[in-house]
C-alpha cells in the first residue's frame, strides 16, 4: 500500500501557496498606499508653493503699480488739491476721453 503524508503535513503544503500570496498582496498593498499618500503630500506642498509664490508676485506688482501712481499723482498737481480730481487728471492725461468729470 502506498503511504500517504500525515494530515499535518498536506495541510501546510497546500496552505504555504496561499500564505505567500496574502503576503504578496497585503506588500503590494502597502507599497501602493505608501506611495500614494507620498504623492499626495508632495502635492500638495506643490500646490502650497505655488500659491505663496503667486502671492508674492501680485503683491509686489501691486506695490509697483501704487508707487507708480502715487509718483504721477505727485508730479501732476500739489499735494493739496482734491485726490479725486488727481485721479481724474491723471486718468485724462493717460486714456484721454475715457473720464468725464461731473460738472459743479
Amino acid at each position: 500500500m502506498a503511504r500517504t503524508a500525515p494530515a499535518v503535513v498536506q495541510s501546510f503544503a497546500t496552505d504555504t501557496p496561499r500564505r505567500y500570496r496574502r503576503v504578496l498582496v497585503a506588500a503590494f498593498l502597502a507599497l501602493i498606499a505608501g506611495i500614494g499618500s507620498i504623492g499626495f503630500f508632495y502635492l500638495r506642498r506643490q500646490l502650497a508653493d505655488s500659491r505663496l509664490t503667486a502671492q508674492q508676485e501680485l503683491s509686489a506688482i501691486a506695490d509697483l503699480k501704487v508707487e507708480r501712481l502715487l509718483t504721477a499723482l505727485r508730479e501732476i498737481k500739489p499735494l493739496d488739491a482734491n485726490p479725486l480730481d488727481l485721479l481724474a487728471a491723471t486718468l485724462d492725461e493717460k486714456l484721454p476721453g475715457l473720464f468725464v468729470p461731473h460738472a459743479r
